[in-house]
């Protein structure tokens, strides 16, 4: 290795202090998600810091495009992000992310002033929406701030569960297009990381995201629509409602349906 960067004019320096420590978790993840195994609520609200699904999502957007780095985020952080209202808290993620830089002094982003958000307070027409997007790739998975969409007839008819929606593309690593196969190649690991995110979905802090169902659209760019279930309302009942479709047994005809009532009309 070492006479491979020589041979490029690459100068290199032997660090022996140097170590490598392993399963070293990044500390903010433990600050704002609850523990899988809680003990009493006034244990974990002595040294949690919860945040709204929004404030959540945007930070998770932000620190997934690499614009945050989870490795500098800390208490203080979290805490003066808590301490502000939280429509300037949206604004100041939605900045960092439209900006597109990386910032290396987190804390700096409190001092922005003139910093509005696009989404919080924002009026859409009735047959727009906002929603979130999910980007997956063969190695990684990239969050999109809220944006607006044309709705079809299933946002509509949940408009009230709108926010619950999450669009999700797979593309190769560089966003730039679809995912490709090759013949000759082995697809073994790219087949396995859609088929896995399909079928086990995708957690964001507190809530968990399913398979709906896609349209003819997201077919043709390896997409699809997820919600995130509840008490109140599941994906599967959803897909109840958008028709009887039983009595179709090929699968691409059954989903071809169902893309019908995403169709914006």
């Amino acid at each position: 290795m070492l006479n491979a960067l020589k041979d490029w004019n690459i100068e290199t320096r032997l660090v022996e202090e140097l170590k490598l420590i392993k399963d070293a978790a990044p500390p903010v993840w433990e600050i704002i998600d609850a523990p899988h195994a809680a003990k009493t609520l006034a244990e974990e609200l002595d040294h949690k810091q919860y945040l709204s699904f929004p404030l959540r999502y945007q930070l998770e957007a932000v620190i997934s495009y690499g614009w945050l780095s989870e490795y500098n985020l800390d208490m203080k952080f979290i805490q003066r992000l808590i301490s502000i209202p939280e429509p300037r808290a949206l604004a100041l993620l939605e900045h960092v992310f439209d900006r597109k830089e990386r910032i290396y002094r987190p804390l700096e982003i409190f001092d922005w002033t003139r910093v509005k958000s696009n989404v919080t307070g924002q009026k859409i027409e009735d047959y727009c929406v906002f929603l979130r997007k999910a980007t997956i790739t063969p190695t990684t998975i990239r969050f999109t701030s809220p944006s607006v969409e044309y709705s079809n007839r299933i946002l509509r008819n949940w408009r009230e569960h709108a926010d619950k929606f999450l669009r999700v593309q797979f593309t190769d690593e560089t966003q730039s297009s679809k995912l490709r196969f090759h013949k000759g190649a082995s697809n073994d690991n790219i087949f396995t990381r859609v088929h896995n995110t399909l079928t086990n979905g995708i957690n964001i802090g507190d809530r968990h995201y399913e398979f709906l169902a896609f349209g003819s659209s997201q077919f043709r760019e390896h997409g699809a629509y997820m919600f995130a279930s509840d008490n109140d309302i599941k994906a599967s009942a959803i897909r109840k409602r958008m028709g009887d479709f039983a009595g179709i047994k090929v699968v691409g005809k059954y989903c071809a349906r169902l893309g019908q009532c995403f169709c914006k009309l």
